[in-house]
């Protein structure tokens, strides 16, 4: 099949499925989270933007109609767990702009997190660190581990070394301590990062210098 061929059968895909959710009928093919990242790296990749822009736009209407926490009747998951992922197809794509506004639409729609938000809720705070947006991820930071939600500590070690408010090679304990102190973090939480800091100082003292 020739990529014009390949474009034309994606269209026809897609064109369906949008039709079909403005009758309120919601093709399996299409909520899974498998069809759709393929839709949006293929549309992304061809350049047919009215297409992305509109699946886009229906991601976004599914959550303000019906927010993320509906459970589906067929499988008894919510809409959460079928969509959570989809922000990073977007930006592994090279949509950034459209991740964020996902992103962000997603985040803003859970009331309350819990551990089985904490993966998203991770990588919301790792986007917005990739794109320097530090005052933004740490927001985000302090929200995920307030509540002890499984947190991976090491996005906190990430934000700090990012931030260029802790040199690991300075092993400066006490300004880490008062780094972590923004995040109101339990005992459990903080003998971790000490660890992975540790474990980074470690590294880099073995790695020659000039290299």
């Amino acid at each position: 099949m020739s990529e014009g061929e390949g474009a034309e059968r994606l269209l026809g895909e897609v064109r369906a499925a949008l039709a079909a959710a403005s009758q309120g009928v919601a093709p399996a093919q299409f909520d899974s989270v498998a069809a759709l990242s393929r839709r949006i790296r293929a549309l992304s990749r061809l350049g047919l933007r009215d297409e992305l822009e509109e699946l886009h736009k229906r991601l976004i209407l599914e959550v303000t109609a019906n927010g993320l926490d509906r459970r589906l009747a067929v499988d008894q998951v919510t809409m959460f767990e079928l969509r959570w992922q989809l922000p990073r197809v977007f930006a592994d794509s090279g949509e950034t702009e459209l991740a964020a506004i996902l992103y962000r639409c997603y985040y803003d729609s859970l009331a309350r997190i819990t551990p089985s938000h904490s993966a998203f809720v991770g990588d919301y705070a790792r986007f917005l660190m990739a794109k320097g947006d530090w005052l933004a991820s740490k927001t985000v930071l302090r929200r995920l581990f307030h509540k002890s939600v499984n947190g991976d500590p090491a996005l906190l070690v990430e934000w700090a070394k990012g931030t260029g408010a802790f040199d690991v090679a300075a092993d400066d304990a006490g300004n880490l301590e008062a780094i972590m102190g923004r995040f109101f973090l339990t005992p459990g939480v903080i003998r971790e990062v000490s660890e992975l800091v540790r474990q980074d100082a470690v590294r880099e003292a073995s790695v020659p210098a000039g290299n």
